[in-house]
């Protein structure tokens, strides 16, 4: 039978709630509730920041919201957002996670950002016409005005139409959510390209927020659900990424009307983001405030109760089952209460000693694994999933946050540089005296990519930067008439930058480490139902001593070394290519000698000179610049 207590951790408010008591924590709910209708009937933004220990339920208490909100008839739009980002990317992940939750499918197989979307434009049109049935390309029609009355951008507007009108749907999501878009895509969807010299990405993200929120209009409130907020902060004393949030949070509350922003931390953390952020930026976020306190004896039987009744298998058995659980229980929660989660463990090993035949009264909780084994494992199933699940998209994303982290744990003497950083430089790690930059080059469209790399090439002459180094999806190539991306390239080369491209498994394991190190910091970690800190795993990381992430550390770190012997691979590889013209990487080895990774280093590094395909299995080929003589 499966044990109705064991996994019992809610990290996604999107999660079915079917097992509920809504006595627990109901002051915070109410609270909640209460905050959502000052929105929709005063028309103005307000704010619910909660606290509670580990465990206590903060994010159930949200998956409780959004279940109740969507059996209610009126209108709303629920946005979750985890906060494990960079501080240097944070509007832009609030864009991801703002459009993934939009394209949420929440009736009659609508999305959100659909009904919001169909709902202005009917608003619109009962003000202007007496037709009562409408169709979509009427609709489309009204969108010109409907841009003028919510201030909204063309590009946004032309994005909505193609999605109402069932085209190019997965390329209308990618440019909402920021992805870059090839000229052909952009041009398919009637998008004019962003002017990249006049703003900043995060601008750009921070404009189409407001925007959508502009879009969905007085009567549609939005209920912003921020958690993992801890996750912000990177290495310890670390506060840019809180500072980053309250400013964000004050943005939001001024410049909109139709907002509920709700913001979980751990009790502890209170008093860090209040020194970390500004007063009036900590007013915006925390207009009321709730703590979420532990559970009751009464609140814990309950609990209990809801999940053996959730339970099919225990037909007839449950009462007496509840009847042992409460009186274990008398004495585990006493005067003073136990978290949820700490409720919910201790049953879990007191099921698992009945189903083996031994009473609960006389049951004991079994040992914990240890800490390192439990991390070893969830390591494990972590970068197996983040295999099954990497996507070109989260490269840029998954670097920039857990790199800088990564390393700090490993070196403490690393840290990100978070000021007077180039404009396209996303990480500036500055170490015992040299600083090195990183930036990420996985756009697809290559006009942008060319930009970048031409601003990047004057940026590096002016900086204080000891290294510059440029990281691309292996499996991004650069298309054939890319001709300044090639001709810009080789000029940084030439100025001894670095081409860095990640495999699928470094990038995997840093997204892995990512979570751990967030869910830890969060409290939203358990070992068998015991806390996990950041301490522990920051511990945990440092005894290890390889694997692909760490490897990718290496290469960072030491990538500057300019080897003699890479020089003559290089030249190897250019008379090879004479006689073969194309040839499979490990072939190549084979006939060289020459270590593999060097091989495919030196072939990524000179795109302008050798054609190298990802693959499997990776292969190069002589590159032939276009126009040029052949025989």
């Amino acid at each position: 039978m499966v044990n109705p207590f064991r996994d019992t951790i809610v990290t996604d408010p999107w999660e079915p709630t079917n097992i509920d008591v809504p006595e627990i924590n109901i002051d915070a709910f109410e609270l909640c509730c209460e905050a959502l209708e000052v929105v929709r009937a005063e028309g103005r933004t307000t704010s619910v920041l909660l606290y509670g220990e580990a465990g206590s339920g903060k994010t159930h208490l949200l998956a409780r919201l959004r279940t109740h909100l969507r059996q209610q008839a009126q209108f709303h739009v629920f946005v979750s957002v985890r906060l494990q980002s960079s501080p240097h990317r944070f509007w832009r992940h609030i864009r991801k996670c703002f459009v993934e939750s939009l394209m949420r499918r929440v009736n009659h197989g609508r999305s959100q950002l659909e009904l919001v979307f169909l709902r202005r434009l009917y608003m619109l049109l009962a003000q202007r016409s007496k037709k009562k049935k409408t169709t979509v390309k009427e609709l489309c029609q009204f969108i010109e005005s409907l841009s003028f009355e919510a201030n909204l951008s063309r590009n946004l507007c032309k994005a909505l139409e193609c999605l109402v009108a069932k085209r190019h749907r997965l390329d209308v999501i990618a440019w909402l959510m920021g992805d870059s878009l090839p000229e052909s895509v952009l041009m398919n969807l009637d998008l004019a390209q962003d002017n990249e010299e006049s703003d900043y990405p995060e601008d750009r993200s921070r404009g189409l927020i407001m925007e959508l929120c502009r879009l969905a209009g007085p009567t549609m409130p939005l209920i912003f659900c921020f958690d993992q907020i801890e996750a912000l902060r990177r290495y310890p004393g670390d506060s840019d990424g809180l500072f980053v949030f309250g400013q964000a949070m004050r943005s939001l509350h001024d410049e909109t009307n139709n907002v509920l922003l709700i913001s979980c931390i751990q009790s502890f953390f209170h008093e860090e983001l209040r020194n970390a952020i500004m007063d009036p930026d900590y007013a915006a976020l925390a207009i009321h405030k709730r703590t979420l306190n532990p559970l009751t004896r009464e609140e814990s039987f309950k609990l209990v109760w809801a999940r053996l009744e959730g339970s099919p298998d225990l037909t007839g058995k449950k009462s007496e089952l509840h009847l042992a659980f409460k009186k274990d229980l008398e004495r585990y929660v006493g005067p003073s209460g136990q978290t949820a989660r700490n409720v919910l463990s201790r049953c879990a090993d007191l099921y698992d000693s009945w189903e083996k035949g031994v009473p609960i009264e006389r049951g004991q909780t079994k040992p914990r694994q240890s800490d390192e084994e439990f991390l070893n494992e969830e390591k494990a199933r972590r970068e197996e999933q983040a295999i099954k699940d990497s996507t070109l998209e989260r490269t840029d994303e998954v670097v920039q946050s857990a790199l800088p982290v990564l390393i700090n744990v490993m070196d403490n003497k690393w840290k990100e540089q978070d000021r007077k950083r180039p404009r396209d430089v996303d990480i500036v790690l500055e170490g015992p005296g040299v600083k090195i930059g990183i930036s990420l080059c996985n756009q697809k469209n290559m006009t942008s990519l060319a930009a970048r790399l031409r601003r990047i090439r004057s940026q590096f002459k002016d900086s204080d930067m000891d290294r510059l180094l440029l990281v691309r999806h292996p499996q991004l190539p650069i298309s054939a008439g890319a001709k300044k991306v090639k001709e810009y390239l080789q000029d940084l080369m030439e100025q001894n930058v670095r081409l860095i491209n990640p495999d699928i498994e470094a990038l995997a394991a840093l997204e892995a480490l990512r979570g751990l190190l967030g869910d830890a910091k969060s409290g939203d970690l358990a070992n068998n139902g015991k806390p996990v800190g950041d301490g522990v795993v920051r511990d945990w990381l440092k005894r290890q001593l390889s694997g692909p992430a760490l490897d990718f550390v290496d290469e960072v770190l030491t990538s500057h070394c300019v080897i003699v012997d890479d020089l003559e691979i290089f030249q190897d590889l250019l008379e090879l290519l004479d006689q073969e013209r194309v040839i499979k990487l490990n072939d190549v080895a084979k006939k060289t000698g020459a270590d593999f990774k060097r091989l495919q280093a030196a072939a990524r590094q000179h795109p302008g000179q050798i054609g190298y395909i990802e693959g499997p299995p990776p292969v190069i080929f002589q590159f032939i610049p276009e126009g040029a003589q052949v025989d």
